[in-house]
Protein backbone atom coordinates (compact mmCIF):
# COMPACT_ATOMS: atom_id res chain seq x y z
CA UNK A 1 0.00 0.00 0.00
CA UNK A 2 2.93 2.04 0.35
CA UNK A 3 4.90 1.63 -2.47
CA UNK A 4 1.53 1.87 -4.48
CA UNK A 5 1.13 5.79 -2.31
CA UNK A 6 4.29 6.00 -3.29
CA UNK A 7 3.87 5.29 -6.86
CA UNK A 8 0.82 7.72 -7.36
CA UNK A 9 2.33 10.30 -5.69
CA UNK A 10 5.28 10.42 -8.04
CA UNK A 11 2.79 9.77 -11.24
CA UNK A 12 0.99 12.91 -10.03
CA UNK A 13 4.21 14.75 -10.05
CA UNK A 14 5.20 13.65 -13.03
CA UNK A 15 1.87 14.21 -14.43
CA UNK A 16 2.39 18.47 -13.25
CA UNK A 17 6.02 18.44 -14.67
CA UNK A 18 4.66 17.61 -17.58
CA UNK A 19 1.77 19.95 -17.59
CA UNK A 20 4.34 22.59 -16.85
CA UNK A 21 6.35 21.87 -19.34
CA UNK A 22 3.60 21.96 -21.79
CA UNK A 23 2.84 25.52 -20.95
CA UNK A 24 5.04 27.91 -22.57
CA UNK A 25 3.86 26.05 -25.89
CA UNK A 26 0.05 26.82 -25.32
CA UNK A 27 1.18 31.01 -24.63
CA UNK A 28 2.76 31.04 -27.76
CA UNK A 29 -0.17 31.02 -29.99
CA UNK A 30 -1.73 33.27 -27.87
CA UNK A 31 0.31 35.91 -27.69
CA UNK A 32 1.42 35.92 -31.31
CA UNK A 33 -2.23 36.04 -31.96
CA UNK A 34 -2.59 39.42 -29.63
CA UNK A 35 0.39 40.94 -31.36
CA UNK A 36 -1.26 39.80 -34.64
CA UNK A 37 -4.28 41.55 -33.26
CA UNK A 38 -2.32 44.55 -31.88
CA UNK A 39 -0.71 44.97 -35.13
CA UNK A 40 -3.62 44.90 -37.27
CA UNK A 41 -5.65 47.77 -35.52
CA UNK A 42 -2.14 49.75 -35.39
CA UNK A 43 -2.59 49.16 -39.23
CA UNK A 44 -6.16 50.11 -39.20
CA UNK A 45 -5.57 53.31 -37.52
CA UNK A 46 -3.15 54.23 -39.90
CA UNK A 47 -5.28 53.35 -42.58
CA UNK A 48 -8.20 55.22 -41.01
CA UNK A 49 -5.74 58.63 -40.57
CA UNK A 50 -4.68 58.12 -44.20
CA UNK A 51 -8.03 57.73 -45.76
CA UNK A 52 -9.60 61.03 -43.80
CA UNK A 53 -5.98 62.73 -44.68
CA UNK A 54 -6.19 62.26 -48.11
CA UNK A 55 -10.26 62.40 -48.30
CA UNK A 56 -9.58 65.66 -46.91
CA UNK A 57 -7.67 66.65 -49.26
CA UNK A 58 -9.74 65.96 -51.92
CA UNK A 59 -12.76 67.29 -50.42
CA UNK A 60 -10.98 71.07 -50.45
CA UNK A 61 -9.76 70.74 -53.85
CA UNK A 62 -13.33 69.61 -54.85
CA UNK A 63 -14.44 72.36 -52.93
CA UNK A 64 -12.45 75.00 -54.86
CA UNK A 65 -13.23 73.70 -57.97
CA UNK A 66 -16.60 73.80 -56.83
CA UNK A 67 -16.18 77.58 -56.21
CA UNK A 68 -14.26 78.35 -59.28
CA UNK A 69 -17.27 76.31 -61.23
CA UNK A 70 -19.92 78.69 -59.43
CA UNK A 71 -17.71 81.93 -60.30
CA UNK A 72 -17.58 81.13 -63.98
CA UNK A 73 -21.21 80.33 -64.26
CA UNK A 74 -21.84 83.53 -62.52
CA UNK A 75 -19.81 85.47 -64.84
CA UNK A 76 -21.09 83.66 -67.78
CA UNK A 77 -25.01 84.44 -66.59
CA UNK A 78 -24.07 88.03 -66.29
CA UNK A 79 -22.46 88.50 -69.58
CA UNK A 80 -25.60 86.76 -70.56
CA UNK A 81 -27.65 89.15 -69.00
CA UNK A 82 -25.69 92.28 -71.00
CA UNK A 83 -25.25 90.43 -73.82
CA UNK A 84 -29.54 89.93 -74.07
CA UNK A 85 -29.92 93.63 -73.01
CA UNK A 86 -27.65 94.82 -75.61
CA UNK A 87 -29.57 92.83 -77.90
CA UNK A 88 -33.49 93.04 -76.68
CA UNK A 89 -34.41 95.54 -74.50
CA UNK A 90 -34.29 99.07 -76.03
CA UNK A 91 -34.67 97.15 -79.78
CA UNK A 92 -38.77 97.32 -80.25
CA UNK A 93 -41.78 98.67 -78.80
CA UNK A 94 -42.28 95.62 -76.82
CA UNK A 95 -39.53 95.90 -75.16
CA UNK A 96 -38.81 99.43 -74.17
CA UNK A 97 -36.14 100.55 -71.89
CA UNK A 98 -36.83 102.17 -68.85
CA UNK A 99 -34.47 105.33 -69.80
CA UNK A 100 -31.38 105.90 -71.81
CA UNK A 101 -29.61 105.95 -68.74
CA UNK A 102 -30.64 102.48 -67.97
CA UNK A 103 -28.69 101.21 -70.92
CA UNK A 104 -25.76 99.02 -70.51
CA UNK A 105 -22.97 101.73 -71.36
CA UNK A 106 -21.45 99.30 -73.88
CA UNK A 107 -24.67 100.07 -75.64
CA UNK A 108 -23.70 102.64 -79.05
CA UNK A 109 -25.61 105.59 -79.16
CA UNK A 110 -28.55 105.10 -81.29
CA UNK A 111 -32.22 105.46 -81.66
CA UNK A 112 -33.62 102.92 -78.93
CA UNK A 113 -37.51 102.24 -77.96
CA UNK A 114 -38.22 103.92 -73.60
CA UNK A 115 -40.84 103.52 -71.87
CA UNK A 116 -42.39 107.37 -71.58
CA UNK A 117 -43.98 109.03 -68.07
CA UNK A 118 -47.06 107.69 -69.57
CA UNK A 119 -46.18 104.19 -70.09
CA UNK A 120 -46.18 103.84 -74.09
CA UNK A 121 -43.15 102.67 -75.85
CA UNK A 122 -41.18 106.07 -77.93
CA UNK A 123 -38.29 105.98 -79.95
CA UNK A 124 -35.71 108.50 -78.73
CA UNK A 125 -31.99 108.83 -79.13
CA UNK A 126 -29.60 107.78 -76.41
CA UNK A 127 -26.20 109.42 -76.53
CA UNK A 128 -24.67 106.66 -74.95
CA UNK A 129 -20.65 108.65 -74.73
CA UNK A 130 -21.34 112.49 -74.01
CA UNK A 131 -20.05 113.68 -70.61
CA UNK A 132 -22.39 116.50 -69.46
CA UNK A 133 -22.36 117.34 -65.51
CA UNK A 134 -20.13 114.68 -64.75
CA UNK A 135 -22.30 112.10 -65.96
CA UNK A 136 -21.15 110.04 -69.13
CA UNK A 137 -23.61 108.76 -71.27
CA UNK A 138 -27.41 107.80 -71.49
CA UNK A 139 -28.45 110.85 -72.17
CA UNK A 140 -31.85 111.23 -74.36
CA UNK A 141 -31.67 114.05 -76.85
CA UNK A 142 -34.96 116.00 -77.09
CA UNK A 143 -33.74 118.13 -79.84
CA UNK A 144 -31.33 119.72 -82.20
CA UNK A 145 -30.61 121.98 -84.71
CA UNK A 146 -27.68 122.90 -86.92
CA UNK A 147 -28.29 125.42 -89.51
CA UNK A 148 -24.97 124.53 -91.31
CA UNK A 149 -26.76 122.14 -93.05
CA UNK A 150 -27.99 123.64 -96.19
CA UNK A 151 -31.26 121.59 -95.61
CA UNK A 152 -31.66 122.13 -92.29
CA UNK A 153 -35.20 124.14 -91.12
CA UNK A 154 -35.81 126.50 -88.63
CA UNK A 155 -38.07 125.35 -85.45
CA UNK A 156 -41.62 126.10 -85.46
CA UNK A 157 -42.43 129.91 -84.18
CA UNK A 158 -39.09 131.21 -85.63
CA UNK A 159 -37.73 132.29 -89.64
CA UNK A 160 -34.76 131.84 -91.66
CA UNK A 161 -32.31 134.79 -91.43
CA UNK A 162 -30.76 133.61 -95.26
CA UNK A 163 -27.73 136.15 -94.76
CA UNK A 164 -24.71 133.59 -94.29
CA UNK A 165 -23.95 132.18 -91.88
CA UNK A 166 -27.78 131.05 -91.93
CA UNK A 167 -29.72 130.89 -88.40
CA UNK A 168 -33.22 131.44 -87.04
CA UNK A 169 -34.38 134.21 -85.83
CA UNK A 170 -37.63 136.40 -84.57
CA UNK A 171 -40.22 136.38 -87.17
CA UNK A 172 -41.38 139.60 -86.28
CA UNK A 173 -39.84 142.90 -87.13
CA UNK A 174 -40.76 144.77 -84.34
CA UNK A 175 -39.14 143.77 -80.20
CA UNK A 176 -40.53 140.87 -78.47
CA UNK A 177 -40.13 136.85 -77.80
CA UNK A 178 -41.08 133.89 -80.29
CA UNK A 179 -41.62 130.65 -78.84
CA UNK A 180 -41.27 126.84 -79.32
CA UNK A 181 -41.89 124.26 -77.20
CA UNK A 182 -40.14 120.58 -77.22
CA UNK A 183 -41.98 117.82 -76.12
CA UNK A 184 -39.71 115.56 -73.64
CA UNK A 185 -42.36 112.62 -72.46
CA UNK A 186 -39.86 110.91 -69.83
CA UNK A 187 -39.21 112.08 -66.34
CA UNK A 188 -36.02 113.75 -66.03
CA UNK A 189 -34.02 115.77 -63.34
CA UNK A 190 -30.76 117.00 -65.30
CA UNK A 191 -30.43 118.96 -68.21
CA UNK A 192 -27.60 119.30 -70.78
CA UNK A 193 -27.12 121.03 -73.77
CA UNK A 194 -25.28 124.27 -75.70
CA UNK A 195 -26.97 127.12 -78.20
CA UNK A 196 -24.78 128.48 -80.28
CA UNK A 197 -25.75 132.04 -81.96
CA UNK A 198 -25.05 135.28 -83.24
CA UNK A 199 -25.19 139.02 -82.78
CA UNK A 200 -26.75 141.43 -84.84
CA UNK A 201 -26.81 145.24 -84.04
CA UNK A 202 -26.83 146.29 -80.59
CA UNK A 203 -28.40 143.59 -78.47
CA UNK A 204 -28.24 144.64 -74.73
CA UNK A 205 -27.99 141.65 -72.33
CA UNK A 206 -30.03 142.29 -69.17
CA UNK A 207 -30.30 146.11 -69.31
CA UNK A 208 -33.04 147.68 -67.21
CA UNK A 209 -35.09 149.15 -70.79
CA UNK A 210 -35.57 145.39 -71.11
CA UNK A 211 -39.93 144.33 -70.78
CA UNK A 212 -38.20 140.70 -71.96
CA UNK A 213 -36.12 140.68 -69.55
CA UNK A 214 -32.81 140.13 -71.76
CA UNK A 215 -31.73 139.89 -75.19
CA UNK A 216 -31.02 136.12 -76.21
CA UNK A 217 -32.13 132.36 -75.67
CA UNK A 218 -33.66 130.96 -73.10
CA UNK A 219 -34.82 127.34 -71.95
CA UNK A 220 -37.21 126.98 -69.14
CA UNK A 221 -40.00 124.04 -67.89
CA UNK A 222 -43.33 124.40 -66.05
CA UNK A 223 -44.50 127.69 -65.10
CA UNK A 224 -41.62 129.58 -66.71
CA UNK A 225 -38.64 127.82 -64.23
CA UNK A 226 -35.78 129.41 -66.06
CA UNK A 227 -33.40 126.06 -67.04
CA UNK A 228 -30.70 128.34 -68.57
CA UNK A 229 -30.85 131.46 -70.32
CA UNK A 230 -28.28 132.88 -72.99
CA UNK A 231 -28.03 136.48 -72.90
CA UNK A 232 -26.63 138.58 -75.98
CA UNK A 233 -24.76 141.76 -75.00
CA UNK A 234 -23.78 144.88 -76.76
CA UNK A 235 -20.08 144.95 -76.16
CA UNK A 236 -17.17 144.06 -74.38
CA UNK A 237 -15.65 147.57 -73.26
CA UNK A 238 -17.38 149.56 -70.39
CA UNK A 239 -18.54 152.13 -72.78
CA UNK A 240 -22.34 151.49 -72.28
CA UNK A 241 -22.33 149.91 -68.83
CA UNK A 242 -25.99 149.34 -69.26
CA UNK A 243 -25.71 146.77 -72.50
CA UNK A 244 -22.91 144.77 -71.18
CA UNK A 245 -22.46 141.32 -69.65
CA UNK A 246 -23.00 141.26 -65.88
CA UNK A 247 -20.34 138.84 -66.16
CA UNK A 248 -17.67 141.15 -66.44
CA UNK A 249 -17.53 142.39 -62.73
CA UNK A 250 -20.61 141.11 -60.63
CA UNK A 251 -19.66 144.01 -58.23
CA UNK A 252 -19.91 147.12 -59.99
CA UNK A 253 -23.21 148.68 -59.81
CA UNK A 254 -23.49 150.40 -62.80
CA UNK A 255 -23.99 147.13 -64.88
CA UNK A 256 -27.55 146.07 -64.99
CA UNK A 257 -28.09 142.72 -62.14
CA UNK A 258 -29.44 139.43 -63.40
CA UNK A 259 -33.08 139.30 -62.96
CA UNK A 260 -33.37 136.80 -59.67
CA UNK A 261 -35.66 134.59 -62.13
CA UNK A 262 -32.38 133.70 -64.26
CA UNK A 263 -30.41 133.53 -60.78
CA UNK A 264 -26.41 132.57 -61.92
CA UNK A 265 -27.50 130.16 -64.52
CA UNK A 266 -27.06 132.07 -67.56
CA UNK A 267 -23.73 132.35 -70.74
CA UNK A 268 -23.80 136.29 -71.29
CA UNK A 269 -21.33 137.02 -74.65
CA UNK A 270 -21.08 139.39 -77.19
CA UNK A 271 -19.76 139.44 -81.00
CA UNK A 272 -17.99 142.43 -80.70
CA UNK A 273 -15.17 144.71 -78.65
CA UNK A 274 -17.46 148.05 -79.53
CA UNK A 275 -21.17 147.62 -80.52
CA UNK A 276 -22.81 149.35 -84.29
CA UNK A 277 -26.02 148.77 -85.39
CA UNK A 278 -27.09 146.74 -88.09
CA UNK A 279 -23.98 145.14 -88.19
CA UNK A 280 -23.88 141.01 -88.29
CA UNK A 281 -20.85 139.89 -86.17
CA UNK A 282 -19.85 136.74 -88.29
CA UNK A 283 -16.73 136.22 -86.65
CA UNK A 284 -16.87 135.29 -82.96
CA UNK A 285 -20.51 133.74 -82.38
CA UNK A 286 -22.14 134.15 -79.46
CA UNK A 287 -22.02 131.53 -76.21
CA UNK A 288 -19.28 129.18 -77.79
CA UNK A 289 -16.64 130.17 -74.49
CA UNK A 290 -13.87 131.44 -77.40
CA UNK A 291 -12.69 134.56 -78.44
CA UNK A 292 -12.88 136.87 -75.68
CA UNK A 293 -10.82 140.11 -74.86
CA UNK A 294 -10.55 142.11 -71.55
CA UNK A 295 -12.35 142.95 -69.70
CA UNK A 296 -14.86 140.44 -71.16
CA UNK A 297 -12.78 137.33 -70.79
CA UNK A 298 -14.36 136.33 -67.44
CA UNK A 299 -17.48 135.68 -68.93
CA UNK A 300 -15.79 133.04 -71.35
CA UNK A 301 -15.01 130.90 -68.20
CA UNK A 302 -18.01 131.67 -66.42
CA UNK A 303 -20.33 128.73 -66.20
CA UNK A 304 -17.90 126.99 -68.40
CA UNK A 305 -19.50 127.56 -71.79
CA UNK A 306 -20.78 126.17 -74.52
CA UNK A 307 -22.00 123.21 -72.67
CA UNK A 308 -24.55 123.61 -69.42
CA UNK A 309 -25.93 121.51 -67.15
CA UNK A 310 -28.67 121.85 -64.57
CA UNK A 311 -30.42 119.80 -62.04
CA UNK A 312 -33.70 119.53 -61.17
CA UNK A 313 -34.53 119.07 -58.15
CA UNK A 314 -38.22 117.56 -58.49
CA UNK A 315 -37.94 114.92 -61.48
CA UNK A 316 -40.55 116.06 -64.24
CA UNK A 317 -41.78 115.20 -67.57
CA UNK A 318 -42.36 118.73 -68.38
CA UNK A 319 -42.05 120.13 -71.86
CA UNK A 320 -39.29 122.27 -72.24
CA UNK A 321 -39.84 125.81 -73.80
CA UNK A 322 -37.29 127.83 -75.60
CA UNK A 323 -37.75 132.01 -76.23
CA UNK A 324 -35.60 133.93 -78.95
CA UNK A 325 -36.24 137.65 -77.33
CA UNK A 326 -34.79 141.22 -78.26
CA UNK A 327 -36.38 144.31 -77.47
CA UNK A 328 -35.86 146.42 -80.56
CA UNK A 329 -36.61 146.57 -84.19
CA UNK A 330 -34.56 143.83 -86.20
CA UNK A 331 -33.02 146.94 -88.47
CA UNK A 332 -31.57 148.26 -85.12
CA UNK A 333 -30.59 144.25 -83.15
CA UNK A 334 -31.13 140.80 -83.69
CA UNK A 335 -30.02 137.43 -82.68
CA UNK A 336 -29.29 134.54 -84.94
CA UNK A 337 -29.81 130.72 -83.76
CA UNK A 338 -27.15 128.69 -85.28
CA UNK A 339 -26.63 125.72 -83.27
CA UNK A 340 -29.00 123.82 -80.49
CA UNK A 341 -28.16 120.85 -78.44
CA UNK A 342 -30.60 119.46 -75.81
CA UNK A 343 -30.31 116.24 -73.64
CA UNK A 344 -32.53 115.07 -70.73
CA UNK A 345 -31.57 112.51 -67.69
Amino acid sequence: MKQKSYSTELDMKRISKKSWNCQPKLLIPFVLLILLNAVLSASVLVLILYFQLHAGSQLSDIGQRVSQVNESTQMSLNNLGQSLQMDVVGKSPQYPASSCSSLSRQSPSDYYWIESSNGSSILVYCDMTKMCGNITGGWMRVTQLNMKSTSSQCPPGLCLNPSLPQTCRICNFTGGCSSDVFQVQVNYSHVCGRVIGYQIGTTDAFSMEHSNGFDGVSLSYGNDTIIWTFAAANREDYADHNSVCPCINPADSRIPSVPSKYGNNYFCDTGTRTGHAATFYRNNPLWDGMGCTSPHNACCSFNNPPWFYRNILNPTPEPITMRVCRNGNRDSEDVGIEIINLFVQ
